[in-house]
């Protein structure tokens, strides 16, 4: 994927150059217990596994992740990964002190843009945990909608959790502005 620019952001593949940063931002428990992939602590060695598995060949059918840079300061994360029902699951985090400037829905939208654009996707699905508002305003701010509750193994909390499942559908998406 080329970097993708927003009206503030620059969304990119990871480089080793940035797990520095990386690990500084998203090793804060306030972001990993909303995350269900991501271990807490998250260590150097963590982020420099993200770095190498994101830089594996992108092509339909593999997981686009990418990190998110305000001006030239690492921000967080966005990322498409592939479920085994055949749909991209929508993810992102914010580095905590960004948190309430829209970082999260801007590069969400520029993800998703590319997933139905790019991937050809008619639909994009994503969730958020039992008691994580904010992710849940970002979605429903996105157009996406319920699909229901179902369970979900947490990493960082080492435990099965709520998840509220939803979708978006490409229709749906271009009628947000």
């Amino acid at each position: 994927m080329a970097v993708i620019k927003t009206e503030r952001l620059t969304i990119k593949s990871p480089e080793l150059d940035d797990v520095g940063a990386m690990v500084a931002l998203i090793n804060n428990w306030e972001i990993t217990k909303w995350l269900s992939n991501v271990p807490y602590p998250y260590l150097q060695s963590d982020g420099i596994g993200f770095v190498k598995r994101s830089k594996q060949k992108h092509e339909i059918g593999s997981n686009f992740n990418y990190l998110v840079f305000l001006q030239d300061t690492l921000v967080g994360g966005v990322g498409l990964s592939l479920q085994e029902n055949g749909i991209y699951n929508l993810g992102y985090w914010v580095g905590k002190q960004y948190w309430g400037q829209g970082i999260a829905t801007e590069a969400s939208y520029a993800l998703l843009a590319f997933g139905f654009d790019n991937l050809r996707q008619t639909k994009i699905q994503a969730g958020y945990f039992d008691g994580n508002d904010a992710s849940a305003h970002v979605l429903k701010k996105l157009g996406f909608v319920s699909l229901g509750r179902t369970k979900l193994f947490s990493k960082s909390q080492n435990q099965v959790l709520c998840d509220h499942m939803m979708y978006l559908e490409k229709c749906g998406f271009e009628n947000l502005d």
